[in-house]
């Protein structure tokens, strides 16, 4: 177990469960982690007046059967006011087999401005028998309005990354080039993006180098387009990441997409 479940654990044991949570840290590694914390708590919390076992209930939260825990996951741009608003509806209703509720919006940082006043609401005054757990890759990611209401649990970025830089996949060399030059040729983007697709984990190596690319990139921008720019594209990389994490869409077309934008927009 980790330190992160070790902490949570001892909250579950002394009843000082936080009636928010925020779960901070970027990476494909790290979101997974995340995920099985939120399922890691949720369990303990509801096998506690449920005779079933705790694989059991884990395994209704993961295909969302489980009519006692609130799940936003979406793959959107965007999370809107009326997402906020149904989870409201629901978490003021009271829990349906146990003692409590559990509400996670896995992408944080997608909160608009409307959603994230409607959620402050919650946080500001909870239901008793409801906890909060927002995820977010980094802190700023959201209103700090939102943050000063929640326990910040950190989740560490370097325990599993170093098993993905350990060998670049046959194709890195090409990216890296492009990427550094900031010089996208549509054959090369193309012919690359095609070989890029064929493994998730040679997928998540590239992840990995690319956000530490970026973050560099939007340290160092001199100008308001470049810092924008970067930004945007780290974003996109997120966004991009979750999709692989779901098998969701055609990710070759995406990123074909991804590096020609940026070519467009670079100069």
């Amino acid at each position: 177990m980790n330190e992160i479940k070790k902490r949570i654990d001892v909250m579950l044991d002394r009843n000082k469960l936080h009636h928010a949570f925020f779960f901070v840290g970027a990476g494909v590694p790290t979101h997974q982690e995340k995920l099985r914390t939120a399922f890691f708590m949720a369990t303990k919390v509801f096998s506690k007046s449920s005779s079933e076992s705790e694989d059991t209930i884990e395994q209704r939260i993961q295909k969302k059967y489980h009519p006692d825990f609130f799940h936003i996951d979406t793959s959107d741009q965007e999370i809107k006011i009326d997402q906020i608003q149904e989870l409201i509806k629901w978490i003021y209703r009271g829990p349906v087999e146990g003692t409590q509720k559990f509400a996670f919006i896995e992408h944080a940082q997608r909160l608009n401005i409307n959603a994230s006043n409607a959620l402050l609401k919650i946080l500001e005054e909870p239901p008793s028998h409801a906890t909060l757990i927002l995820c977010s890759p980094s802190k700023d990611q959201i209103l700090q309005t939102l943050r000063s209401r929640m326990f910040i649990l950190q989740f560490s970025e370097a325990s599993d990354a170093q098993d993905v830089f350990e060998s670049p996949p046959s194709w890195f060399e090409d990216v890296e080039r492009m990427v550094l030059q900031e010089k996208f040729d549509e054959k090369v983007v193309f012919e690359t993006t095609q070989s890029m697709g064929e493994t998730r984990s040679d997928l998540l190596y590239f992840f990995h180098w690319i956000q530490h690319h970026l973050k560099t990139k939007i340290a160092s921008a001199t100008n308001s387009h470049r810092f924008s720019l970067y930004c945007d594209l780290f974003e996109q990389t997120l966004s991009l990441e979750q999709q692989i994490y779901k098998r969701y869409g055609n990710v070759g077309i995406q990123l074909d997409r991804f590096f020609i934008e940026w070519g467009l927009r670079v100069h």
